[in-house]
């Protein structure tokens, strides 16, 4: 968010992919929120429409739309 903030969309971006990467093997609830948030503040950042921008809301919505890994059902015995 603060590179964003400074308009690094592109240093922003090497630290979403980082994200991104981790949250891919063990996703959370907070960081899912989190990247939300970045992804709706990149929307109305004035760099929006830079190619690195769009690429960077494409690459954070199919991490968004992949399910989480699960648990298979029944419990410890």
């Amino acid at each position: 968010m603060a590179r964003l903030g400074r308009g690094d969309i592109d240093g922003a971006g090497t630290q979403i992919h980082a994200v991104l990467e981790v949250s891919a093997r063990r996703r959370t609830e907070s960081v899912d929120r989190r990247i939300g948030h970045f992804s709706r503040r990149l929307a109305l950042h004035p760099g929006a429409g830079s190619p690195v921008a769009i690429g960077l809301r494409e690459v954070i919505i199919a991490h968004q739309e992949r399910m989480p890994a699960q648990l298979p059902p029944g419990g410890s015995q």
